[in-house]
């Protein structure tokens, strides 16, 4: 019994980790990633099992890199997962690939003290709550083929004095802008 016990808490934590592989990128920052696609890609994550247990993993600015070598193989990095950088207050700014489609709910909500994102070419949209609470965000440029902008994706961004809607984009969910008063 004690050995069954054993494995079944190793196997049930094992699956509680939000993060499936750990990678430094070319300046030597640690993301952590998730399996996607059948193994075949990773999203950006965060470390441990909530988000919240290491709210402030990433810090300054984060480069995402557009692959990953993992065990001698190559990985494309197409999604920034749910709450991957959620209340890293000492984030200050991020520059994600063109190789990433999905920018995941709630994936930078609560970073306050971001001043500066860079969204690649190949985002195509942006979950809910994505941006929301980036309280000192400035201005975001968007990529010419995103076509979904969800709700509250940018929900009490107060500084945000600028932002172009391309014209790709066909579905901007409620309250995408609430609390962003500075948008003329």
């Amino acid at each position: 019994i004690t050995i069954l016990l054993t494995v079944l808490l190793s196997v049930t934590c094992a699956k509680a980790l939000a993060h499936d592989i750990v990678a430094d990128n070319a300046d030597g920052v640690t993301i952590y990633y998730s399996w996607i696609n059948n193994n075949t890609e990773l999203e950006v994550s965060y470390r441990g099992s909530s988000s919240s247990s290491y709210t402030n993993e990433y810090f300054g600015n984060v480069i995402i890199p557009a692959t990953v070598v993992y065990q001698g193989s190559k990985y494309k990095v197409t999604a920034i997962g749910y709450c991957a950088f959620e209340e890293c207050t000492n984030l200050t700014s991020v520059s994600i690939p063109n190789s990433v489609r999905y920018i995941g709910t709630k994936a930078f909500s609560g970073c306050n003290e971001i001043t500066k994102i860079t969204v690649g070419k190949g985002v195509t949209s942006i979950g809910e709550y994505a941006f929301s609470g980036c309280s000192k965000l400035k201005s975001i440029s968007l990529p010419n083929n995103i076509t979904a902008i969800s709700d509250y994706a940018f929900s009490s961004c107060s500084a945000l004095t600028s932002f172009v809607i391309p014209n790709s984009v066909t579905s901007i969910g409620r309250y995408a802008f609430s609390g962003a008063n500075r948008l003329n």
